[in-house]
């Protein structure tokens, strides 16, 4: 398996555990969580084993540019929203990588209600950065 194979998937699950392991270690539970989440995202075993050996490589980098980060906020927000569940775990997750952004709460707080005022099907890169431009 190669790093060029990998999307932003593998780099959400990258990113998580290297949150996780701020401390110095991921709790057993946590990993297991992160693990249940990869899967639900479409990320193998196989492929979470290789992300958890590549984390360091995988994981985000932080984006410089308002839109990038607004780009990679939309893509988080998509694979939250994907299954038509929230779950808190994941709410935890977006605001984690919102901070790690340098994304105030209340913007967060913003653009995230645009998962709640549409049918998430209509939403699209441009209704999203409409809310982030107004959010500003």
């Amino acid at each position: 398996m190669e790093l060029q194979n990998f999307d932003h998937r593998h780099q959400l699950i990258a990113t998580l555990m290297k949150l996780s392991a701020v401390d110095g270690n991921v709790a057993p539970s946590e990993s297991s969580y992160i693990l249940h989440f990869a899967e639900e995202i479409g990320v193998s075993k196989e492929e979470f084993g290789f992300v958890l050996k590549w984390k360091d490589k995988l994981s985000y980098p932080k984006p410089e540019g308002d839109e990038e980060k607004a780009r990679c906020l939309f893509q988080m927000l998509k694979l939250i929203f994907s299954d038509g569940k929230i779950v808190s775990f994941e709410l935890t997750a977006y605001y984690k990588i919102g901070k790690i952004l340098g994304i105030g709460m209340d913007k967060l707080e913003s653009v995230g209600e645009v998962w709640f005022r549409f049918p998430k099907d209509d939403i699209n890169e441009a209704i999203f950065m409409d809310y982030w431009k107004q959010a500003s």
